[in-house]
């Protein structure tokens, strides 16, 4: 599984952070899918949003469907892209 580049995971989230809807790729299987999901600025730290703990573990489930093939799944929760299989060598 990947989840687009964000490594901050906040434990507690203090009422002074911005929060901001972003769009969180998951690839997984042959299928990418993007997702918009609440992420947090820190006050300490605001160039890098981060995420809550249930937030990562809502992109690990759809990481999951996506390499258990639940395209179904998928689609309720983001667009949905596969990979398209090589054209074959002539």
């Amino acid at each position: 599984m990947t989840v687009d580049g964000h490594h901050c995971f906040l434990i507690a989230m203090p009422s002074q952070e911005r929060k901001q809807r972003i769009t969180q790729w998951v690839t997984a299987g042959p299928y990418a899918v993007a997702i918009e999901v609440d992420a947090i600025f820190p006050v300490d730290d605001p160039s890098e949003p981060c995420l809550t703990p249930e937030t990562v573990r809502f992109l690990e489930q759809v990481a999951d469907w996506a390499e258990g093939g639940n395209v179904a799944a998928l689609m309720r929760v983001g667009r949905v892209y596969s990979r398209m299989s090589e054209p074959a060598a002539v």
